[in-house]
């Protein structure tokens, strides 16, 4: 008997994990909105999230908050929010509170306008330009790794060689924050710009 109660059981547990996990998210999003209401943060507010998402991160292995708790608990690391800190968290939750989606899943690689088959990624001389929210590290790190190789990093023009797009980006892009940028290379790249549209696995796989 017990060895037929086990599925049983352990079908239960998952259900139960997954019904935390969508808890957790659906709370995750609604204490993000409150706190972008004014468009800003401030450090009282970074420090209420961080300490939620302490409390959370025992309770799941869901991607995006034990990412977020990471992020938040580096940023506070020396005690001060710089503004480029602060900047970089105000972009990440904006960017996944913005559209209606599974947060922590990565998008379909045929949602997203990306070069298939992924041309070669390099970097002396290239100009890159980053988009989306990034699992891997923060938007300046990216663009520190690249500087690291020959590269350069910034806006996006006619000069730029390589958009990557983070891996947290949402099924309706085009209506998000980074979908303009998406769009307007899509329009460069049209009109015989060089640009290649790569995901962020395939921008970290020619890192390696």
């Amino acid at each position: 008997m017990l060895e037929q109660e086990r599925p049983s059981d352990f079908m239960l547990n998952l259900y139960n994990k997954k019904r935390l996990d969508e808890r957790q998210v659906t709370e995750l999003v609604g204490i993000s909105r409150g706190l972008l209401a004014d468009g800003k943060l401030d450090d009282g507010e970074i420090e209420y999230l961080h300490k939620w998402l302490i409390s959370q991160a025992e309770l799941t292995e869901n991607p995006l908050i034990n990412i977020l708790y990471a992020r938040i608990r580096d940023t506070l690391a020396d005690g001060v929010v710089d503004e480029d800190e602060r900047r970089d968290l105000l972009d990440t939750l904006v960017e996944f509170t913005g559209s209606d989606f599974e947060i922590g899943e990565d998008v379909k690689s045929t949602s997203l306008p990306l070069d298939r088959p992924t041309p070669p990624i390099f970097f002396e001389g290239s100009h890159f330009t980053f988009t989306g929210t990034f699992v891997s590290m923060k938007r300046r790190e990216c663009e520190a790794a690249v500087l690291e190789r020959g590269a350069t990093a910034g806006s996006l023009t006619k000069k730029t060689r390589f958009l990557v797009i983070g891996s947290y980006a949402t099924q309706s892009w085009i209506q998000s924050s980074y979908g303009r940028k998406i769009e307007k290379a899509c329009q460069l790249k049209a009109k015989g710009a060089p640009i290649a549209l790569v995901s962020e696995n395939d921008w970290l796989q020619a890192l390696r």
